[in-house]
């Protein structure tokens, strides 16, 4: 009876042992990815600056075609809730924010198309 309870013990890491092994050997297989090795595409679009008020607020830009976007260090100066925009970035696929709203960018260039529907939400100005 006694050999039982032990004789298990012993079959439940055997097999703890062999997952944890298998999971090293499926890591090991896996080519590495670095951020040089990805193609990164340029993305142009025109769109509406936005101000979120959840997750601490944030600004995100909202594109005309429907995508959402989530720019990291937005200039003050266009950190106005309805300003239009135009935008040349670059999509960073290596990154999650706690706001998990929309693709989050690198902006290479922006420029404001119209602001007079700016309002007074979250405005930093």
């Amino acid at each position: 009876m006694r050999a039982l309870p032990a004789l298990l013990l012993i079959g439940l890491m055997a097999g703890c042992q062999t997952e944890s092994q298998t999971t090293a050997a499926t890591i090991k297989q896996e080519p590495a990815m670095s951020s040089k090795d990805e193609k990164q595409t340029s993305l142009v679009f025109q769109g509406t600056v936005k101000y979120k008020s959840f997750e601490g607020g944030f600004y995100a830009i909202d594109a005309q075609n429907g995508e959402k976007y989530h720019p990291m260090g937005l200039a003050k100066e266009y950190r106005r809730d309805g300003l239009i925009v135009a935008v040349e970035a670059q999509a960073i696929t290596d990154l999650m924010t706690i706001q998990q709203y929309g693709t989050p960018i690198k902006i290479l260039s922006i420029r404001i198309i119209d602001d007079t529907q700016v309002s007074q939400k979250g405005n930093e100005q």
